[in-house]
């Protein structure tokens, strides 16, 4: 729809977490207990009777309130991302050109060539306030294959034999990746 809107000027920017770090981010941030009526709340929400859902759970409201929390932020990415990755793949070719795909883990191991990079596609530049910023933020980050499996390690008490499924799912979509064919 903003294709259409905009269809010479906009230029869009993917940027793709593995799924165990989203997950155990959202876990560790307790995003899979009630985060409508949270004053921290930035997400929408919306009513099912006395409760509120997610906007990621629309459409399985009852499913939702009924999930574990880890259950719920596995159930609400794997939806987010199998949309966003079969929204690009539906895209035409000149479309797709407009869209850059930038992995977390790149971002993080490579933060200035990947900026660099991203700048270009948007026309633009850094400045020197780009490695002031990598540098503030402490980057690069490094060992991620590490990270991650303690990440995994940390949620796997609370993953259900679904759940896990899930998150597996979610992992070989990753791995496969969204520049494979249409």
């Amino acid at each position: 729809i903003h294709f259409d809107a905009h269809p010479e000027t906009l230029k869009v920017i993917e940027l793709q977490r593995h799924p165990i770090d989203l997950v155990h981010a959202w876990w560790s941030k307790k995003r899979g207990g009630d985060l409508c009526r949270s004053p921290w709340n930035v997400a929408i929400c919306g009513r099912r009777g006395d409760d509120c859902v997610h906007h990621l759970a629309f459409g399985w409201e009852r499913e939702y309130l009924a999930m574990a929390p880890l259950a719920r932020i596995v159930n609400m990415l794997h939806g987010a991302q199998m949309r966003a990755r079969d929204t690009y793949k539906a895209l035409p070719a000149e479309r797709r050109e407009k869209v850059m795909l930038v992995d977390f883990d790149d971002l993080t191991t490579r933060p200035a060539e990947v900026i660099e990079k991203a700048a270009g596609f948007l026309g633009s530049h850094t400045t020197p306030a780009t490695a002031r910023t990598i540098r503030k933020l402490r980057l690069p980050y490094i060992d991620g294959a590490k990270r991650r499996e303690s990440n995994l390690q940390a949620m796997e008490a609370e993953l259900d034999t679904e759940t896990r499924k899930r998150l597996d799912e979610m992992i070989a979509d990753y791995d496969a990746g969204w520049e494979t064919a249409a």
